[in-house]
Formats: C-alpha cells, sequence, structure tokens
C-alpha cells in the first residue's frame, strides 16, 4: 500500500519538484501555527484565563480557525507523506508524532463535547469543572509535545537507534 503511494502521479509529481515541498511545508507550518493558536485560545480560557471576554464573542471563531486549520494540515500533511510514505511511516519518531497527533485530537473532541454538554461556550458564566480544565492542560501539553516530536524527529530516530539507510 505505501508503495502503491509512492508511486501515484501526484507523489512523483511532488517528489521531483522542490517548489511544490516547500510551499506544502509552508502551508503545513501554518495550518499548524493556526490550528495550535486557536487550540490554545480555547484551552487557556478553560483553565481561567480570559474569563472578562464573553465566550459568544470569540468561540465561534476559535472554532472555525482551529476545524479549517486541521483540514490544511491534513491535506499538506498527506501530500508531504506521499513521495516518501514507506520510509516515512517505518519510522519510530513519525509513529510517535502519529500517536500523540491522535491522542491530541481525541482529547480536543472531548474537551469539545464536554464544553457544549456543560454550556460553558454559549452561557459562559459556569464553572469549569476541574477535570476539564486537567484535560485542558493536558491538551496544551500533547500539543507542545507533537510539535517538538515532528521538529526533532531524526534527532528522535538517532536517539532509539532506529535511523535506516536513506531516510
Amino acid at each position: 500500500m505505501l508503495r502503491w503511494l509512492m508511486a501515484s502521479d501526484v507523489a512523483l509529481y511532488i517528489g521531483a519538484n522542490a517548489w511544490a515541498q516547500q510551499a506544502l511545508e509552508t502551508v503545513h507550518m501554518l495550518a499548524f501555527s493556526a490550528m495550535i493558536g486557536a487550540i490554545a485560545v480555547a484551552d487557556l480560557r478553560l483553565l481561567g484565563r480570559g474569563r472578562s471576554l464573553p465566550p459568544d464573542a470569540w468561540w465561534p471563531l476559535v472554532n472555525w480557525i482551529a476545524w479549517a486549520a486541521m483540514l490544511a494540515l491534513t491535506v499538506s500533511g498527506v501530500l508531504m507523506f506521499l513521495p516518501r510514505a514507506e520510509p516515512i511511516a517505518l519510522r519510530t519518531a513519525f509513529q510517535i508524532k502519529m500517536g500523540l497527533l491522535v491522542l491530541a485530537l481525541a482529547n480536543l473532541v472531548y474537551i469539545q463535547h464536554r464544553t457544549r454538554q456543560l454550556a460553558l461556550v454559549g452561557g459562559g458564566g459556569a464553572q469549569v469543572p476541574i477535570a476539564l480544565q486537567a484535560m485542558a492542560a493536558a491538551s496544551l501539553l500533547l500539543w507542545a509535545a507533537t510539535i517538538i516530536t515532528a521538529r526533532f524527529m531524526y534527532a528522535i530516530d538517532q536517539v532509539l537507534g532506529t535511523t535506516r539507510q536513506g531516510l
């Protein structure tokens, strides 16, 4: 399956085109920045920062930015992955990054579900339960760990001794 992805026309085009690779990486980083910024605003609000701002004033925009950025992040990430799908998928650091990403996304979905369930978005005056505050703090840590793992992917593989020739 991974070799099939690498042999696709899209993968071959991206792999042979330095401009396409750089454009995708730029979109990926900008989308990641927008997504993390939006999520951090919501997490910090749940942790008690910015209580003077009514949630109805910022929540719809922050939520929209987070999910739009996630879409751009996913598309650019998949396109960057295609030309080197097999060697990248076999990297221990990539697998760690993807595991952290899954945990961070699951946490994000849970936080959004609980904030709606508790009417913390629309009403704004409700007390944030300590468990939800803990999830918001975990969110900040998970996203930071995901970014660090992504940026230090090669170094992590070297430390773990999982660097393979040609990766």
